[in-house]
């Protein structure tokens, strides 16, 4: 009879266990963190801010290289529309890895996938009006910006000020891989090496050749560790920092670009130099890991 009751009473013992008790919290909290992941992320809203005004910037100055210029004027912006386009290509397959470095899942509602559309349309009859001569009113010009910014970052910039945003996400000091710290660097190269090109009587030409040379590898290495994926999720505040510095040198150049004048090799070597050396440093400078 003892024994019975004692068996009887095990269960109920074990239920009282703290240690059984901890354990368990603790293997719900795992079971429970990849759903944690659609909840904000104050780092990850911080870089979609950042990503939204470098296509606002991109979206000004890419018509600002082509606006008014028609079918023939146009032929002569290409290396500064490619010094535009690269940063943008590269900075959208970082992100990739940025989203699944925060652990963030994003679902674009209908009613955003509807402005995304009308906007694509509008910016691309923007372009076939500009290509035809026929031209468009200037005021265009900032409306379409400011679009691109409330598109992508009106959400994100909500979620950074919001108090219901994460701010308890632990980090721990790291090192990029060998495989980032290649890629890295050679971000900056692609980059200087369409700068450099830009200087030349046939920069349309050379730059078409780079960014071949450059994107057919990228594409293969996708999934690879030096793919941009990867990179991105890697990636800490300070290489998205040391980016944001090599892109605006490289979307202040195609500006100098379309100008003309005011661009040639002292100017090319400076950019391309610099470049290379703020991507270097990102390259080894510490990054930061979920504990």
């Amino acid at each position: 009879m003892e024994s019975s009751s004692e068996q009887g009473a095990a269960p109920d013992s074990l239920s009282r266990d703290p240690s059984s008790a901890a354990a368990q919290l603790a293997e719900l909290e795992r079971l429970q963190r990849p759903e944690e992941g659609l909840a904000p992320s104050r780092g990850y809203s911080a870089l979609m801010i950042l990503l939204a005004l470098m296509m606002s910037a991109y979206v000004a100055l890419f018509l600002f290289a082509y606006g008014g210029r028609g079918a023939v004027g146009a032929e002569g912006t290409y290396p500064a529309s490619m010094l535009l386009l690269v940063p943008v290509i590269c900075a959208s397959a970082l992100s990739q890895g940025g989203r699944e470095r925060y652990g963030v899942r994003v679902r674009e509602s209908a009613t955003t996938i509807g402005l995304w559309v009308l906007f694509l349309a509008g910016f691309l009859t923007l372009g076939i009006a500009n290509y035809a001569g026929s031209g468009y009113p200037g005021w265009l010009n900032v409306v379409m910006p400011i679009c691109v910014f409330l598109l992508m970052g009106l959400r994100p910039l909500r979620q950074f000020a919001s108090r219901s945003t994460r701010k308890n996400e632990e980090w721990e000091p790291a090192r990029l891989s060998g495989a980032a710290r290649t890629t890295s660097v050679l971000v900056g190269v692609v980059l200087a090496a369409q700068l450099i090109a830009s200087a030349l009587p046939f920069a349309a030409a050379v730059t078409g050749v780079i960014v071949m040379v450059a994107f057919i590898p990228m594409l293969f290495a996708w999934r690879s560790n030096f793919g941009l994926p990867n990179v991105g999720f890697e990636w800490g505040p300070a290489q998205w920092a040391c980016f944001v510095v090599a892109v605006a040198v490289a979307f202040g150049s195609s500006a100098s670009v379309v100008g003309g004048a005011s661009w040639g090799w002292p100017w090319a070597i400076g950019a391309a130099a610099s470049v290379v050396l703020v991507m270097t440093v990102a390259a080894f400078l510490p990054t930061t890991r979920r504990r």
